[in-house]
């Protein structure tokens, strides 16, 4: 997505936030080969994939195809305890920004046989950087991909959506969540290397860091809440999921942190041995975003 007021955006960003004074290093696990995986159609859907939306805002305006990446797996839940029904909706997060309320969405590409659902929430951004809902701490929407109505006292459906993210081309099963922002700081401690997935760039890798030298949870006036680290990213990377893996007794197990929401990739170089030299991207805080969107992580 390739939008001058974007790219303003994420120069003030740059400029509001200091640690985005000096270059930092990154190292990238992932390949061209298996970038372009990102872009595949999965199904079930596997998260960080590539999607695409048909943006029209709400006076009917078609501005045209989007391209992002999906998120992490949730759902919601309404009662009727009159009729004693429940519906569950299931679907995924993806940041806000890529389009506007009731927007259909595709993975991988726009067309009737990849057609997975419509953008459910208005979000805080939309396409062109503008604050929609104020309100809201993050830049994330919902996409409604399937509901179920069910007795209640029954078992809730399960759903077709899958809980797994494409790491290195292999799909990788999501078994947690971050809870809280002591979980970030921890995470900061203990230098543990945070992936990210993308439709453009794929599988890249970084470690969390201080906004304005004391602050995990990073805050400013367009995108509110979120945190950095330094992981390369791209225009269409936007909302593919950031996690942690974990193996154990060697089986492989996402934790997701948030979702991709900005980055800095105009301002990139190489060092003297050849290195990348870029800012560090900037994530939506999960916890944000579930209490925004009033959805709960789906892991199963």
């Amino acid at each position: 997505m390739v939008f001058a007021s974007r790219l303003a955006r994420l120069v003030a960003f740059g400029i509001l936030i200091t640690v985005l004074a000096s270059f930092i290093a990154y190292s990238s696990f992932g390949t061209s080969e298996d970038a372009v995986s990102y872009q595949y159609k999965y199904r079930p859907l596997r998260m960080g994939t590539q999607i695409q939306i048909e943006v029209v805002r709400s006076d009917g305006t078609r501005i045209g195809v989007a391209n992002c990446s999906l998120g992490f797996p949730a759902y919601y839940e309404v009662v009727d305890s009159g009729l004693g029904v429940a519906t569950v909706c299931y679907g995924v997060v993806t940041a806000s920004h890529c389009g506007y309320v009731g927007n259909r969405v595709y993975q991988n590409a726009t067309g009737t046989d990849n057609y997975i659902g419509y953008m459910r929430d208005e979000g805080r951004l939309g396409l062109g950087e503008e604050v929609l809902n104020a309100n809201m701490l993050s830049d994330s929407t919902f996409i409604t991909v399937e509901c179920y109505t069910y007795n209640v006292g029954n078992p809730r459906p399960r759903p077709q959506i899958v809980s797994g993210i494409i790491h290195a081309s292999t799909s990788v099963v999501i078994s947690g969540y971050i809870s809280s922002e002591q979980d970030l700081w921890q995470a900061y401690q203990n230098q543990i290397v945070l992936y990210k997935s993308g439709r453009t760039t794929g599988l890249e890798a970084g470690r969390l860091m201080l906004c304005n030298g004391y602050n995990i949870a990073c805050q400013n006036p367009t995108v509110n809440y979120s945190f950095l680290f330094n992981a390369y990213c791209w225009y269409g990377d936007s909302g593919g999921s950031v996690y942690r893996l974990i193996v154990y007794r060697e089986v492989s197990y996402a934790i997701v942190f948030g979702i991709t929401v900005g980055f800095s990739e105009y301002d990139c170089s190489r060092d003297a041995l050849g290195v990348q030299l870029c800012r560090p991207t900037a994530a939506a805080i999960l916890y944000n975003i579930t209490a925004d969107l009033k959805i709960t992580p789906y892991s199963g």
